[in-house]
């Protein structure tokens, strides 16, 4: 059998489940701002691996510029106007790869950033879960609430 609550008390259970609504919805915003930050490391880890596949077809071209740049020395009559071509187009491909590996460069920093920020979130996020659990648990002892909590007793990643 239940007691009500005595008129002396500083909370009541309708504010208890106003309390339990709002750590809810905290709850509820903290899972989607990990959802997003989960989404932001698994786009930015596709792009790694595109741009590591860009570079590996970058120095493929490259390779195959070398060898057409060594058949057209062989060929002194038409070489030079290939020679210079074959050149020119090498330089490009060669700027190029390298932009694209300084890029591979910079977003493999940004996805260890990422994941980094994303470890703090997640440890972050389960202090928040574990001080709202504190928190509704010494609401309750307060005012002599009983009952399963609506929240989730731990994060899910």
């Amino acid at each position: 059998m239940s007691v009500p609550p005595s008129p002396s008390s500083t909370i009541g259970s309708r504010e208890v489940k106003k309390l339990e609504k709002l750590l809810a919805k905290e709850a509820k915003s903290d899972q989607h701002l990990l959802d997003h930050a989960y989404k932001e490391v698994m786009e930015a880890e596709k792009a790694l691996r595109k741009g590591a596949k860009e570079a590996d077809h970058g120095q493929m071209r490259v390779s195959k510029l070398k060898q057409r740049e060594l058949a057209t020395e062989k060929v002194l009559d038409k070489a030079k106007q290939q020679h210079d071509h074959a050149a020119r187009k090498q330089a490009r491909v060669e700027q190029k790869l390298e932009a694209k590996k300084s890029k591979e460069h910079r977003v493999d920093e940004e996805v260890h950033q990422l994941q980094t920020n994303l470890e703090d979130f997640q440890k972050t996020m389960q202090a928040n879960a574990t001080d709202r659990g504190m928190r509704l648990s010494n609401i309750r002892a307060e005012c002599g609430v009983s009952g399963a909590s609506s929240l989730p007793a731990t994060p899910k990643l």
